[in-house]
């Protein structure tokens, strides 16, 4: 039984002045309770409404009304109907509060917050295109592409988008797709929610997260692994060294030629880099580095761009160990045998880069250092060490 509570009122010089109230029920109708007749037993009652004045607004808390009762006693009354709530799409929220009050939607979400509830907003994020923007009331099946924002559904309707950006042409904005490039790499492929914080590396290409997410790199290499694909990573390869420009003076030309041979053939300074002084990118500082600039100057390749770790600046030996008489080729032959037994035991000269004569790396010279190049030379032994970086 659905019952309604009814404040009754005497209409008195335009004002209501409340005498009763009553208990309505649709079956029995109203069961009057006249607080000023103590005496009397409220029972449902019939009311005669004919001829009264019936008044609802759609949306209205509030139903009044004029009408007459003839029992217990005959008076004119004012009824006002209050608690009456109507919902008319039945999710709990009445209509004067629903923000889609024909379609449910209890949890009221409003994300652009315009006052209408999604699930009834036909631009739900707001931005200018409607998620239905074409017309075919099917919200999504001509998404926005090349640039257009007119006549076509919105390509991202739950975030703002207004120039309906999607780089790889897929149909799914750009704000909104988890593979904004189209490589096969997603933005947080490792589900961190944190786009980025994992890039890929190492020719990883599951698990982790795209390392260039603005241009297609389905391969995610990165060659200085400092989590930016190579694509996209305009870092300087090379910062503080400028490939073939030995004399350092910001400019390779004929002084870099000049500056290599002295260094080569008669023990000059060293460059501030290895890069500097590598042109042709071996990760070593000799004779061929004369000749490649030589070609270049004459129309050959320009200086490789550096791809070698950067050595201390302070040390004298670059690629591999062995060259003991530091001799401008920087090339093992037995001539570094000889100088090197002659300093061990028949006091020679010491040598100008002790890190050339440390063939086993063991940061000292010692015979072990003459066993292994004897070795090396004779019996085909293993290869000497690199110079320390």
């Amino acid at each position: 039984m659905r019952s309604i509570r009814v404040i009754v009122a005497l209409a008195f010089f335009f004002a209501l002045i409340p005498i009763a109230y009553a208990d309505w029920d649709p079956g029995d109708g109203y069961k009057m309770h006249f607080p000023q007749l103590p005496d009397y037993n409220p029972e449902w009652i019939s009311i005669d409404v004919l001829g009264s004045n019936f008044v609802i607004e759609e949306g209205s808390v509030y139903h009044e009304c004029i009408t007459k009762s003839t029992d217990p006693v005959s008076m004119d009354l004012a009824f006002v109907i209050n608690n009456t709530i109507i919902d008319t799409d039945g999710d709990g929220i009445p209509d004067a509060d629903d923000n889609c009050p024909d379609t449910p939607n209890p949890d009221q979400e409003d994300l652009d917050q315009d006052g209408i509830g999604d699930v009834c907003d036909p631009d739900a994020d707001g931005d200018g295109v409607p998620e239905d923007g074409d017309g075919s009331t099917v919200p999504g099946d001509n998404p926005c592409a090349g640039g257009a924002t007119v006549g076509c559904d919105d390509n991202c309707p739950d975030v703002p988008n207004p120039d309906q950006e999607d780089f790889d042409s897929d149909g799914i904005g750009d704000p909104c797709d988890p593979d904004k490039d189209g490589d096969g790499v997603d933005e947080d492929g490792d589900g961190s929610t944190v786009p980025g914080d994992n890039p890929c590396a190492g020719g990883a290409t599951v698990g982790c997260d795209d390392n260039c997410p603005d241009d297609y790199n389905p391969s995610q290499t990165d060659a200085n692994a400092n989590g930016i694909g190579d694509v996209c990573d305009d870092t300087d390869p090379c910062p503080g060294q400028f490939p073939g420009d030995a004399n350092s003076d910001d400019d390779v030309d004929i002084n870099d030629l000049l500056f290599l041979i002295e260094l080569i053939y008669n023990n000059g300074p060293l460059p501030l880099t290895l890069a500097n002084g590598d042109p042709n990118g071996d990760c070593m500082i000799n004779r061929g580095d004369i000749l490649y600039l030589r070609d270049y100057f004459a129309g050959g390749p320009a200086p490789v761009e550096c791809t070698c770790e950067q050595p201390d600046p302070t040390k004298c030996c670059w690629g591999f160990t062995g060259n003991s008489d530091f001799d401008p080729n920087d090339e093992f032959d037995i001539t570094d045998v000889v100088y090197s037994v002659n300093y061990l035991f028949k006091d020679g000269p010491a040598f100008i880069c002790d890190d050339e004569a440390d063939v086993i790396g063991s940061d000292g010279f010692d015979v072990s250092d003459v066993v292994y190049m004897v070795n090396y030379i004779f019996d085909d032994g293993p290869k000497f060490d690199i110079c320390p970086y």
